[in-house]
C-alpha cells in the first residue's frame, strides 16, 4: 500500500492538513511524492480477500474428493462406494484399474492439500500449481467435448476458463509475488 505523505489514504492527509492549516494556506491541497506517477496504481488486493479463501476451500474440497476416489478405487466394497452414484460413468471406466489408478488419486490428494495450504499462505508455487491444475481441467473438459459429452464439456470449459481468467488477473498474481518480484517492483517504481 502506498503512503501519501505519511498517511494511507489521501483523505487522511487532507484531515491532517485541515487541522494544521494556516489561514493563508489551502487546506485541501495534497502534494504527491515526486516518484509517484499516474501510471502507478496502489495494490488494492486485500490480505484477507474472500476470493483467496474460496479458492483455498475449493482446493481442500478437491483434495477430499480425490482422496475419496482413491480410497474407493484402492479398497473397493466400502460404504464410501455409494459416492460413485454421482458419476457412474467415471466409476465404470476406472474401477477395472483399481489400485493402479487409486494410488495416484491418493498421491494427488496429498499434493492438493499441500497446494491448498500454500495457497492460503500466499506462496507463489501454490499459485503456479493452481493455475496448472485449472488449465489441466480445461483440457479434460475439452476432451469431454470431443467425446460428445457436450453438456458436461461446455459447462466445464466455461467455468474452468472463468476461474483461470480470475487466477491470471494482475491483482491476484500480485498477491502471490515472490520476495524477488516485490523487490524488483519496488526498484522499478522508485
Amino acid at each position: 500500500m502506498y503512503r501519501f505523505r505519511g498517511a494511507f489514504y489521501p483523505w487522511q492527509t487532507i484531515a491532517r492538513n485541515l487541522q494544521a492549516a494556516k489561514p493563508s494556506q489551502y487546506a485541501y491541497s495534497i502534494q504527491m511524492p515526486a516518484h509517484q506517477s499516474a501510471a502507478v496504481q496502489p495494490q488494492v488486493y486485500a490480505t484477507g480477500s474472500i476470493g483467496i479463501r474460496v479458492v483455498g476451500v475449493f482446493l481442500f474440497f478437491a483434495a477430499l474428493m480425490s482422496a475419496l476416489a482413491g480410497l474407493t478405487l484402492t479398497f473397493p466394497g466400502t460404504t464410501f462406494d455409494r459416492a460413485w452414484n454421482l458419476n457412474l460413468i467415471a466409476y465404470h471406466r476406472m474401477a477395472p484399474f483399481g489400485r493402479v489408478i487409486g494410488i495416484p488419486f491418493l498421491i494427488f490428494s496429498g499434493i492438493l492439500c499441500a497446494v491448498a495450504v500454500g495457497w492460503l499462505k500466499r506462496c507463489h508455487w501454490a499459485w503456479m500449481l493452481t493455475v496448472f491444475v485449472i488449465a489441466a481441467q480445461i483440457v479434460g473438459d475439452a476432451l469431454n467435448l470431443i467425446l460428445a459429452d457436450y453438456l458436461r464439456g461446455t459447462v466445464g470449459v466455461a467455468i474452468a476458463s472463468l476461474v483461470l481468467f480470475c487466477l491470471l488477473r494482475p491483482n491476484v498474481r500480485a498477491a502471490f509475488q515472490t520476495a524477488d518480484d516485490k523487490a524488483a517492483d519496488s526498484r522499478s517504481v522508485g
